[in-house]
């Protein structure tokens, strides 16, 4: 199951939620990021047909703010998210962005993906 982790998408109650019912093997954390990431707050992002975006709490809105225009949620926000407001060990959210996705994509042996044993959290 992958999931925006961005406390926007999915508000940090259903999020803890999630992570709760689902072992954190079967949950990836994916970012939709456009090209507006890390940019500061009340940028304006150009898309498609003329149309703009603004940066607000880390989503991308309709420059109308009537809806998600996308999101501009990084890794390292997923990772926060997890953590400090699904409240997973710290372990646990770092495996879920780092070592979990390596095991998707058949990655684990590599060398880039340290092993749980080399977490030094």
């Amino acid at each position: 199951m992958e999931i925006i982790a961005d406390s926007r998408r999915l508000p940090p109650e259903l999020l803890g939620l999630i992570c709760r019912c689902r072992p954190h093997g079967a949950i990836s954390p994916v970012t939709d990021t456009l090209l507006g990431a890390g940019l500061p707050e009340g940028c304006r992002i150009g898309l498609s047909g003329g149309r703009w975006a603004v940066l607000d709490n880390g989503v991308a809105m309709m420059s109308d703010r009537t809806g998600f225009a996308g999101s501009v949620v990084t890794p390292e926000r997923c990772l926060r998210a997890l953590w400090k407001e699904a409240d997973l060990p710290l372990g646990t959210a770092v495996a879920m962005m780092t070592v979990d996705p390596c095991r998707v994509m058949g990655l684990e042996r590599r060398a880039e993906c340290l092993p749980r044993a080399w977490m030094p959290i």
